[in-house]
Parts: C-alpha cells; sequence; structure tokens
C-alpha cells in the first residue's frame, strides 16, 4: 500500500504541475503597460525651448529662448538643471542632437560679426551674423575651423570629442537658396582639425549628422557621413 504522504506529495504536484500554465497566462493578461514621466525642462526665461538629444547618462542638449524670445540659446539639461551655453559673441547659438555621455555638447553660435555675404547661417536664426561649429566642455565654448568659408555647424559629438557636422567652403553654389551663398560639405573634427567628408554622387552640398562611439578611424567613425535634410538651403539627396 503506497505511503499516505507519498499520495498527499504526488497530488500536490500534479495540481501545481495543472496550475502553472494557468497562472503564467494570468501573469501576461494583469501585465500594467509601461509608465512613463514627462518633464518640462522649462526655458532660459523665454517662452520656448527644444529638447534636441539625449544621452544614456540623462543629459539633454537643445535650445532656448532668453526673456523677450529674441534671442536664442544652446543649453544643456540635467538633474533639473538648464546650463545656458552663450554664443560666440553674437546673440544666438543653437545646438539639436545628442550630446555625449560626459555632458559635452556641438552646435552652432553666432559670432559678433556680420556675414559678408549676407547669409542668415543656413536659416538657422533671422539675423546675418557669421555662425561657427562650436565644441562646448568643462564649461567653455570653443569655435570649430570651417573649410575655408564663413559658417558651419557641428551637429553630434560622441565620447571622445569626435566631432561630425557641416562648414562652408570658399566656393558658390548656384543651387543653393538666397541667402545662402556657398557650398558647404560634411565635416569630421579631429583634435580640432577639419576634416572634409565625400557627399552623395553629383550633389554638391551635405552634411553628416551622426557618428558612432566605438571609432577606429574616421571612415568608420561616421554613421551618416553624407546625409542631407531637404530642409537645408541647398538642393540635395539623402544618403546614409
Amino acid at each position: 500500500m503506497r505511503p499516505r504522504i507519498l499520495t498527499y506529495i504526488i497530488a500536490i504536484t500534479v495540481l501545481a504541475a495543472l496550475a502553472l500554465p494557468t497562472r503564467w497566462a494570468a501573469k501576461e493578461q494583469k501585465q500594467d503597460p509601461p509608465h512613463y514621466t514627462v518633464i518640462d525642462l522649462g526655458t532660459l526665461g523665454g517662452t520656448v525651448s527644444l529638447a534636441g538629444g539625449l544621452s544614456n547618462s540623462g543629459w539633454v542638449e537643445g535650445y532656448a529662448t532668453l526673456p523677450g524670445d529674441t534671442e536664442t540659446h544652446a543649453f544643456l539639461w540635467r538633474d533639473g538643471v538648464m546650463t545656458d551655453l552663450g554664443t560666440l559673441g553674437g546673440p544666438n547659438s543653437a545646438a539639436a542632437f545628442p550630446p555625449s555621455e560626459s555632458g559635452q555638447a556641438a552646435g552652432a553660435a553666432e559670432t559678433s560679426a556680420l556675414d559678408p555675404n549676407g547669409e542668415d547661417c543656413f536659416g538657422f536664426f533671422v539675423t546675418t551674423q557669421i555662425c561657427l561649429p562650436f565644441l562646448w566642455r568643462n564649461g567653455v565654448m570653443s569655435p570649430l575651423p570651417t573649410l575655408g568659408g564663413n559658417n558651419g555647424s557641428a551637429q553630434e559629438i560622441n565620447d571622445r570629442a569626435g566631432v561630425v557636422g557641416f562648414a562652408e567652403n570658399t566656393t558658390s553654389d548656384p543651387t543653393c537658396i538666397a541667402p545662402q551663398v556657398l557650398q558647404y560639405k560634411p565635416v569630421i573634427w579631429e583634435k580640432g582639425e577639419a576634416h572634409e567628408l565625400p557627399t552623395f554622387p553629383g550633389d554638391p552640398d551635405g552634411s553628416a549628422n551622426a557618428i558612432t562611439t566605438r571609432v577606429r578611424s574616421s571612415a568608420t567613425r561616421v554613421t551618416a557621413a553624407h546625409s542631407l535634410s531637404r530642409t537645408m538651403p541647398c538642393s540635395g539627396k539623402t544618403a546614409h
């Protein structure tokens, strides 16, 4: 005769085995949807701001208006604190791509000098000051060189301070929409030096908009070296 305790154990095991699929199904059905929190980052005293990029470490990069909404400055935000990155002497600056994990940022900032061709920083701002690509780190905004022209813009930065964007050369481009006059090429800046990247075949203008973190050389560093936004002031195509 089978011992009573063994019979109980067998019965409990069978019941548990039969109940498991039902419990798993019920658990899957009762899973709550993911919850999100919307955080108002604020502004720099004006009424408008835009968050352009987010790092895994919680840094947010963007731009916001100052009191009166007539000037725009790039900012970095983290843990409730918005830092005004300033300009290069002019009224405006902007940043719209992800910052580095250590809180370094890149963008475009106006200087105090007027553009000799009357350009408006690729339509970014309503003024006609020269705008330069910038790298911001350790509280200091530093200009990056162009390809000989007057204007340029840095887009994204990686954790090794490699920066990509675009910059003007000295060649006039008839495909551009006024007031844009000069060609602009995709650029990678390494250790403060500008290196021109190729454009889409048959297109004289372009922009590098993304850069990887794991790098070995300039050839593998840029993930979107040829991309040209259709909102830019010269005709173009988009490539990746």
